[in-house]
Order: C-alpha cells, then sequence, then structure tokens
C-alpha cells in the first residue's frame, strides 16, 4: 500500500526556513522583493497569485504586481521585463506563463535575467538545469517533488521513478 505524502508539512517547513534567511537578509539591510508580471486576469492565474502573496507575506518577503493587459504588445512585455530585471530592489521575477497566443515565448524568455528568474523561464537557467549546474533556478514543480521526497527521507537511489 502507498503511502500519501502531505505538501502541507513540506511548505510549512520551507516557510520557515526561508523566513529564517530573510530575517538575515533584512538585518543586512537586504530587503527580498519579487516582481511577478501577469498578463490578463485569468482566474488560475489570480488564483495562484493569491497563493503566492500569502506565502511571500508569510516568509517576510515584498512582492510588486505588474499587471498586464491581455493585448499587451510583445515590445511592451519585453520593456517590462527589462525594466524589473534591471532594478536594483527586484531580486526574483516570476512571469505567468502561458502567455496569450500573440506573444511569443521563445522571444520574450530572453529578456528576464537569469539571476532573478526565479522559474527557470530563460535559456541560461535552462541549460544549467540540463548540464547538472545547480546555481541557477530550476522549475517549481519538479523542485516541489524533490523537496517532498527529502522532507519525507524518500532515497531513489537505484529506483525507476514516474511522477505523474
Amino acid at each position: 500500500m502507498g503511502e500519501i505524502l502531505r505538501g502541507k508539512p513540506v511548505a510549512d517547513s520551507i516557510t520557515e526556513d526561508i523566513k529564517t534567511k530573510v530575517e538575515r537578509l533584512k538585518n543586512s539591510g537586504l530587503n527580498p522583493k519579487l516582481a511577478i508580471l501577469r498578463v490578463g486576469n485569468d482566474p488560475s492565474d489570480l488564483s495562484y497569485e493569491r497563493g503566492a502573496l500569502a506565502r511571500m507575506a508569510k516568509c517576510g518577503i515584498d512582492v510588486e504586481i505588474l499587471e498586464l493587459s491581455d493585448d499587451v504588445t510583445e515590445d511592451s512585455l519585453i520593456a517590462h521585463l527589462e525594466y524589473v530585471s534591471d532594478r536594483k530592489d527586484i531580486n526574483g521575477i516570476l512571469i505567468f506563463r502561458p502567455l496569450p497566443g500573440h506573444l511569443d515565448e521563445d522571444r520574450i524568455k530572453n529578456f528576464i535575467s537569469p539571476s532573478k528568474d526565479v522559474d527557470c523561464f530563460s535559456p541560461a537557467n535552462v541549460a544549467k538545469i540540463m548540464e547538472g549546474d545547480k546555481t541557477g533556478f530550476s522549475p517549481a514543480t519538479p523542485s516541489a517533488v524533490m523537496e517532498i521526497l527529502k522532507f519525507y527521507k524518500i532515497d531513489l537511489s537505484g529506483k525507476h521513478c514516474v511522477v505523474l
């Protein structure tokens, strides 16, 4: 019989760890801030955004929402992305995807600073994953799966696994 692995205790543990690190950063003069770039008002994006805002508040991380209309031009979106990538007060950037069909994600992803790309959208961070380089950001979902396995002390060495 399989074991149900609950995500909440894992998330709570990670939140406490991050909260401690954020307090240390703030004590040294750095105030962590995440920029969320959202195109349109898709209900699932808005729900995810509310959850992200709540989790960041628990961690003590400031968030700035950049809300763009569904009909934003590609050049305007890129200008906003370059703007937040260049800002010194922004430490991380999350772009809600998928983007509307008229926007070319393959072009847009080249304009996010890899050092601020918290969801592995930039080609530089994807390349790091492919090379086994752990200095970049990993995509959130696979990272969450690995954190759950680590939390429950499940060793996958020598095992064949499929995650659905």
